[in-house]
């Protein structure tokens, strides 16, 4: 990945590159608990997993029928991969992230968080926006392209999302069914679901 530019209230901050951390110099110091809002301009051919999960990446495969089915796997490798991030597994936004990604027409995109959309681009792409509101891993920040279906289900208030590759949507609706006899286990055992705002979501990879 290769930064392009940096922006701070429209101006361009110089920055140097060490290994895998980006060092930014700011015209005057930063007060400690202020807010900043930074713009990251970049640029790259993503890193193409040589065995995901385990060495991570981009993985780009078809399915049956020869439409592109693409997924990232970086919970070893880390964000960085494929954004600008504060890449520790210490740090996490905390207030959670919006995602949006171009996909060509025809083609479902699905992260994390709840669906805020989708815009025609006019250009054979279509960009797809996903909201996240709780605190959020960086690894766990992912983008699943494929020739999706979508299900839909709800559980005890809970919103149940699932995006399966279309031929499999038939076996994934029995298969599914399993989700709310989990939940049920699991929220008996542990506690409510924490994560509502952001819904519960399974989506084939």
């Amino acid at each position: 990945m290769v930064i392009d530019s940096i922006l701070s209230d429209n101006k361009q901050l110089s920055y140097k590159r060490d290994f895998g951390a980006v060092f930014i110099d700011f015209p005057q110091p930063l007060q400690q608990g202020s807010l900043q809002s930074l713009t990251f301009y970049y640029s790259g051919k993503p890193l193409e997993a040589p065995r995901a999960p385990w060495q991570g990446g981009f993985v780009w495969k078809k399915d049956k029928n020869g439409k592109d089915f693409v997924g990232v796997a970086v919970q070893g490798t880390g964000s960085s991969l494929w954004f600008p991030s504060k890449d520790s597994q210490s740090d996490e936004p905390d207030e959670g992230c919006t995602i949006q990604v171009a996909v060509p027409n025809g083609l479902t995109e699905v992260s994390n968080g709840r669906f805020k959309g989708k815009e025609d681009l006019k250009n054979g792409f279509t960009k797809w926006k996903w909201e996240i509101v709780n605190p959020i891993n960086h690894y766990d920040i992912t983008v699943n392209i494929g020739d999706y279906a979508h299900i839909h289900d709800t559980f005890k208030g809970l919103d149940l999302d699932y995006y399966v590759l279309r031929d499999n949507e038939a076996k994934a609706k029995n298969h599914f069914k399993e989700v709310k006899t989990m939940l049920d286990c699991f929220q008996g055992k542990f506690g409510s679901y924490p994560f509502k705002e952001d819904g519960f979501k399974l989506v084939e990879t």
